[in-house]
């Protein structure tokens, strides 16, 4: 399939008065080489939630288990 035919065709009625669809130029989307950075920023930021997460979700089950053992 070449590029030409992946990209979709986007329609958009124009007025109740004018009637009829009318065709949106489109052009595919390039993906920038370097990610800006903002993008880096928010990838770091994810990181430490999901590091954050995961240790909470350990020590949790850490907890019950310790609690079942000893009986606390």
């Amino acid at each position: 399939m070449s590029k030409q035919q992946s990209v979709c065709k986007i329609y958009y009625f124009p007025s109740l008065d004018g009637g009829g669809f009318k065709e949106v130029p489109t052009v595919e989307y390039q993906q920038p080489e370097e990610p800006c950075w903002q993008e880096r920023l928010m990838d770091v930021i994810g990181n430490i939630v999901l590091c954050i997460a995961v240790g909470g979700i350990v020590s949790a089950a850490f907890i019950q288990i310790a609690r079942w053992i000893w009986g606390w």
